[in-house]
């Protein structure tokens, strides 16, 4: 999948990988040794995460039902374990100094685009 900015298009992942079932969003990134620009996990249904056995920091964005930005964590660092963000419905994790690289601001709604539609 790709994720997209509402608002002017702008690619804020062109490899996302949605994580939707319990194994699947247990298992998150503890098998990968980086995140490249670009590559992202989508977890949903999910307001809090954590970074425990992770080998890298990564940019955490928490989005509402409507995949608005209701908040977000810079460079979260491995062992470490996020608040519930209770208006938060589902998580975008991406490359950690992404959220900062690309521009993304509270309020931002995202989109999903399967790869063959865009």
């Amino acid at each position: 999948m790709k994720v997209k900015r509402k608002a002017d298009g702008l690619l804020i992942s062109d490899n996302c990988t949605i994580a939707d079932t319990a194994i699947n969003r247990m298992i998150g990134l503890l098998n990968r040794k980086s995140l490249q620009d670009g590559e992202g996990l989508f977890i949903r249904p999910c307001n809090s995460i954590h970074t425990f056995f992770m080998r890298f920091s990564i940019d955490v964005l928490f989005l509402s039902k409507e995949n608005k930005v209701v908040a977000q964590v810079k460079e979260l660092h491995p062992w470490r374990i996020t608040l519930p963000r209770f208006s938060a419905v589902n998580v975008l994790e991406l490359s950690s100094g992404a959220i900062e690289k690309l521009g993304i601001n509270n309020g931002d709604e995202l989109e999903l685009c399967d790869i063959l539609s865009v």
